[in-house]
């Protein structure tokens, strides 16, 4: 029974270390998330179209839970009109939202090598 014990505590230590490191790595995430501070505004100047990380952010989410990527724009108008009662003078379009799905894609990929 003691060897059962022990052998159980000898796993929840490394699966505790193991968390440790997935903390240590999402906090390092997000450090890095606080980093990014210089975005353009959304304008329509030649096609030099930047969305803020948050909006991007927001985009990988809702694909991620399986919003098809037509639908997205709308959610977001939905989303924006809901939570600040203001409605967003521009959406993303779907193409943008077709390369964000690919992006999602590729970090899908790499996640698994990373870990």
């Amino acid at each position: 029974m003691m060897k059962d014990l022990k052998l159980k505590v000898g796993e929840l230590k490394d699966s505790l270390a193991d968390e440790s490191h997935q903390r240590a790595a999402l906090e390092r995430l997000c450090a890095l998330h606080l980093e990014i501070k210089r975005q353009r505004t959304v304008e329509r100047k030649g096609g030099s179209r930047r969305w803020p990380v948050r909006i991007v952010l927001l985009i990988c989410e809702l694909l991620v839970n399986g919003s098809p990527p037509s639908a997205v724009p709308g959610n977001i108008q939905s989303i924006s009109e809901s939570v600040t009662i203001f409605s967003v003078s521009h959406n993303p379009s779907v193409n943008f939202v077709c390369q964000c799905r690919i992006a999602v894609q590729n970090l899908n990929e790499m996640l698994p090598t990373y870990q």
